[in-house]
């Protein structure tokens, strides 16, 4: 499975559980290049405070807890992402929190590192959690310490993180790599958004 189609398969699940959970077409992912650092692409009206896209130079991120302001490329700086996976250039492009939902997508420039993000709140953030954290068996593996509960998902290869009635969705890494490397990278970044929920 290519590095593209591991990224939309993230994307178009939460997007359908949006969609299953009440969302709109406004919470639909980002439409990006395979290279990443495209600008992202709706058809719902932007809020006019909401950051488009951001690079590696611009700053963000940061603050304390339960500092999020509604730009999802905020729960991680580029800088974090470079250090946790060794990759550098790495630039973001968002899709502005709308209707209780945003995400954000980290690429390297060399392509060699992709990092997304999915947060979720309020009923859809919950009703998500509540739907991740139900599935058992071989394919959920918990992990402790962060956040109110977090759970990586092998066949999603993707961590849930809830804590403070928000839900985020970290998929770290690319499909060619090691399952237990992409369970450390998510745990890793999980830490970071952890401190700002």
């Amino acid at each position: 499975m290519s590095r593209r189609t591991t990224m939309w398969s993230f994307l178009v699940g939460m997007a359908f559980l949006l969609t299953a959970c009440g969302g709109s077409a406004a919470t639909s992912p980002p439409a990006t290049d395979a290279g990443g650092g495209g600008t992202a692409a709706t058809d719902a009206p932007q809020p006019t405070d909401a950051a488009a896209a951001t690079d590696a130079g611009s700053g963000g991120g940061g603050g304390t807890s339960g500092s999020f302001d509604g730009k999802v490329c905020d729960l991680l700086t580029p800088s974090e992402v470079e250090g946790v996976m060794g990759a550098s250039g790495v630039t973001t492009t968002e899709t502005p929190y709308l209707q209780n939902a945003g995400y954000c997508l980290y690429s390297s420039a060399d392509g060699s590192a992709a990092v997304a993000i999915s947060f979720l709140d309020g009923a859809v953030g919950s009703a998500a959690w509540d739907a991740y954290s139900a599935i058992l068996g071989d394919d959920v593996v918990q992990i402790d310490g962060i956040g109110d509960g977090a759970i990586f998902i092998k066949s999603a290869a993707s961590l849930y993180l809830w804590k403070n009635g928000r839900m985020v969705g970290i998929t770290a890494g690319l499909s060619a790599d090691d399952e237990a490397q992409r369970i450390d990278w998510s745990k890793q970044l999980a830490d970071f958004i952890d401190d700002r929920l």
